[in-house]
């Protein structure tokens, strides 16, 4: 019983890290198409698969666990001083 386990709980874990790999290749991978489709004379919050693909389009305006001075981007955002935000993971549970 108790391999048995140890074995579920590894493969449960390695399918965990592949499927986030995976997610994160695929988010990647569609960068280019949305800087084209992006209109920045909008507002709008843009919600990324991970935080490479969330700075690459933000520059600034980005919102992740590795960013500082969360709170200062949404604030700009809330009074309009900047037109755009993006996001990853950390609007979610606000929104």
């Amino acid at each position: 019983h108790g391999i048995a386990k140890a074995m579920n709980d590894e493969n449960d874990y390695l399918a965990n890290i592949l499927g986030a790999k995976r997610k994160q290749i695929l988010a990647n991978s569609k960068t280019a198409a949305i800087k084209h489709y992006i209109d920045k004379s909008k507002r709008f919050v843009c919600f990324t698969g991970s935080i490479d693909q969330c700075n690459t389009l933000g520059g600034k305006n980005v919102i992740h666990s590795k960013k500082k001075n969360r709170e200062e981007t949404i604030e700009k955002f809330n009074t309009l001083k900047t037109d755009n935000l993006y996001a990853v993971n950390m609007l979610r549970e606000v929104i």
